[in-house]
């Protein structure tokens, strides 16, 4: 067994649960407030660039990609970096990369300010929620690591207005470096204030070579084997991941809304996505995380086809509300279900595999449903979200409840 080196930081202010679940949070929201950020640029730098749908379809997938393959790597890395300096030095690199995407002149460089500002963000699933779930037992754990994605989409929340009248007041590119600076300034706190080296909830003494048995043992339970399965086909309709991406593009280009009516229904998308992981993290604390990700796939299912037939009507806000406060909520608790499911195995390998393939390989959506869009229109790329929920569902059914 390696067991990483318990380095603390000089001034610790950050190393009770709570105050780490709210750092850790904080963290998560600049890494939220870069997503959301970004398709507020992308109608105009579609324009500025003269780009297709397809070309901002394969920067997305390529970046989310990059990102996710690279999570992987965390469950080594961890074994002799501190958590907290690659939690938080991810961050700084990703406030560097922002304000470089920033000053590009052109859509090579916007790609690869992109793409570096995607990897640099890169360690906040897996090394947040390993820290997260270390730190509180199980009958806490849904609502500590639904409270980790709400407290990230507030970040999500804020920016449509702000990220809106800062593009309007004066151009993407200072939006975007007023959010580097933001970025630099959490990351600094994570490395240089935090310690997380205290929790020793669930297997957090575990730490395995990371070798290929590992692997397969992790595999080799029906739970986990199912769960990575169901998150890289619901990657196709994923709240931070295509919904996000091709909300504002609809709002803007289909049903031709100007841009603060718009920021203000994407701000009610993702204000759902606060209230959300909380409400239904806390009942699968009571319920069972099972039965609850079968509902969500359901009810995520009919808003998103629901979605596609309310046009520009006084419909639209309700049901962006109302997709935001659901869709929003899956992701956390597949997380959730996950780490309960590996309380005898290395849950940071586990962690790492899992945002390998959900988000490296499910990234490949981003790319699909751009070239569907642009080939079939919106309507249709829609359609392929709401069906990702189904499968996703059918591949939850044959997982089983774990005691809590």
């Amino acid at each position: 067994m390696i067991t990483p080196p318990l380095v603390k930081s000089r001034w610790t202010l950050f190393s009770n649960p709570t105050t780490l679940l709210i750092i850790i949070s904080a963290a998560h929201a600049v890494n939220h407030a870069y997503s959301t950020l970004m398709p507020l640029i992308y109608p105009l730098v579609v324009d500025e660039f003269h780009l297709t749908y397809s070309q901002i379809g394969l920067m997305v997938g390529v970046a989310s990609a990059a990102s996710g393959l690279l999570q992987l790597s965390f469950s080594y890395l961890s074994r002799f970096i501190p958590r907290r300096v690659l939690l938080g030095g991810g961050q700084v690199v990703m406030a560097l990369s922002a304000a470089a995407t920033g000053l590009a002149s052109n859509f090579t460089l916007f790609f690869l300010g992109n793409l570096t500002a995607r990897i640099g963000g890169s360690p906040q699933h897996p090394v947040g929620n390993s820290i997260l779930s270390d730190h509180f037992e199980t009958k806490r754990r849904g609502f500590a690591l639904s409270a980790h994605v709400s407290g990230g989409n507030i970040g999500t929340v804020a920016v449509p207005l702000i990220g809106t009248l800062l593009i309007a007041s004066f151009s993407w590119r200072v939006a975007l470096f007023v959010f580097a600076a933001i970025a630099a300034c959490i990351g600094l706190l994570l490395v240089f204030l935090t310690d997380e080296t205290n929790g020793q909830n669930g297997n957090a003494a575990i730490h395995s070579r990371g070798s290929l048995r590992d692997i397969q043992a992790i595999l080799s339970d029906r739970n986990v084997f199912f769960i990575f399965l169901a998150s890289t086909i619901a990657a196709g309709g994923r709240g931070l991941g295509v919904l996000v991406t091709f909300v504002p593009l609809y709002l803007h280009d289909a049903l031709n809304l100007n841009a603060t009516y718009a920021g203000i229904l994407f701000t009610l998308l993702l204000a759902g996505s606060v209230v959300g992981p909380l409400f239904f993290g806390r009942i699968s604390d009571r319920r069972g995380r099972r039965v609850i990700l079968l509902g969500i796939y359901a009810v995520s299912t009919v808003l998103t086809l629901v979605f596609t037939l309310v046009g520009a009507t006084w419909l639209l806000p309700i049901v962006l509300l109302l997709m935001g406060l659901v869709i929003y909520a899956e992701s956390p608790l597949l997380q959730t279900f996950l780490a309960d499911s590996t309380q005898h195995l290395d849950r940071d390998l586990a962690f790492g595999l899992y945002f390998a393939v959900a988000f490296g390989v499910g990234a490949l959506w981003a790319s699909l449903l751009g070239w569907v869009i642009d080939q079939f229109g919106f309507n249709a790329g829609f359609y392929v979200m709401a069906a990702s929920y189904v499968v996703a569902a059918l591949l939850i059914l044959p997982t089983r409840q774990v005691e809590q």
